[in-house]
């Protein structure tokens, strides 16, 4: 069982960001396909929250398809949560991150020639990592 804690992200309701925090644990794979994560209670004892806030982010987890309950046993990362995961951000990245930062620098005066160069140069950068 995986016994970490992530910290809350800051923005949004708190069961918002402990669902969040999974996740980003789901993508970097400190929660691999298959592992435990902690009880309910625990993890309210861990971040000091009310367990009903914690089964709240569970809740929506197990609904998105990342997370199973086996009755008796504990909750459990499905084999393919991080896929999911992958698929769906992919799927919104272009309208939620991509295309928002084009129009605000081009609102910034920035023209064709200078984005494509930055986009290149973050696209070097990335490639880095």
């Amino acid at each position: 069982m995986v016994d970490h804690v992530t910290p809350l992200m800051g923005d949004g309701l708190v069961f918002e960001q402990i669902a969040e925090g999974i996740r980003h644990e789901i993508l970097d794979d400190l929660l691999p396909g298959g592992a435990q994560v902690m009880s309910v209670s625990a993890y309210a004892a861990a971040h000091r929250i009310n367990p009903a806030t914690i089964q709240r982010a569970f809740v929506v987890l197990v609904d998105e398809g990342l997370l199973e309950k086996r009755r008796g046993i504990g909750t459990f990362v499905v084999s393919d949560a991080k896929e999911r995961l992958l698929k769906n951000r992919r799927a919104t990245f272009a309208a939620q991150v991509l295309c928002p930062a084009i129009a605000q620098a081009f609102l910034l005066g920035f023209d064709r020639q200078e984005i494509q160069e930055m986009i290149s140069t973050c696209i070097s950068e990335g490639e880095k990592k």
